[in-house]
């Protein structure tokens, strides 16, 4: 028998428009809770790359 792993394309690709309602939830249960904007900066940044990422028409982001 064989240990071979494969790797698939969907396993190294994020779709962008899901991710970004999932980053928009968190930030709004973040500010719900009355958090601090600086915790929330990486998530902001995240945000806004996706966006822009998303207006270029770009559907994925590669997982690093």
């Amino acid at each position: 028998m064989s240990n071979t792993t494969y790797v698939y394309a969907s396993d190294l690709l994020t779709p962008i428009r899901p991710r970004i309602r999932e980053l928009e939830q968190e930030l709004s249960d973040m500010e719900w809770e009355g958090l601090a904007p600086e915790k929330m900066q990486h998530l902001i940044t995240e945000l806004e790359y996706l966006r822009q990422l998303d207006n270029a028409g770009e559907l994925y982001v590669p997982e690093f």
